[in-house]
């Protein structure tokens, strides 16, 4: 339970504070596509409440899902966290959380210093219908990072 009850008076006490970083990323809510030969990207994102929203994307190479994850984004205290859940890639399904370093410009940077690849998860809003998203970090001892360009469905 995130919420603890004041004895005193009986009034709720949430341990987060007002939300107001993870209110800047409302703009990300939605569907988003990108479709390149063959691949189909798509990344959705809804509201579950004030302090936290809820993300899937995936891959599609004709019908086959190459590639998908579970993400959430969460208001605690001061801090927001990206936790993101790869499904079936070998890590044994496990969550690895980012937390939100810049949010400079419209670009919202999350890091998890601990990890090589990828190191940080980055989303731009560039307006209302396109979305630009990058991972980079660190692969056999190299930079690398890995653009994602979107268009919010319609």
């Amino acid at each position: 339970c995130k919420d603890k009850v004041d004895e005193g008076n009986g009034q709720i006490e949430s341990q987060y504070s007002d939300n107001e970083q993870l209110s800047e990323m409302e703009w990300l809510l939605g569907e988003w596509i990108h479709e390149d030969d063959g691949m189909i990207s798509k990344e959705i994102w809804s509201k579950k409440n004030d302090a936290t929203f809820t993300g899937f994307s995936f891959r599609l190479l004709r019908k086959d899902t190459v590639f998908a994850e579970k993400m959430m984004l969460q208001q605690i205290n001061d801090d927001l966290l990206l936790t993101v859940t790869t499904v079936d890639q070998g890590n044994q399904d496990d969550p690895v959380g980012f937390k939100l370093i810049s949010s400079e410009n419209k670009q919202f940077v999350f890091e998890n210093k601990r990890q090589e690849f990828p190191k940080r998860i980055a989303y731009s809003n560039n307006g209302n219908k396109s979305l630009h998203a990058w991972i980079e970090g660190s692969v056999l001892g190299e930079n690398k990072k890995i653009d994602f360009h979107f268009t919010r469905k319609k």
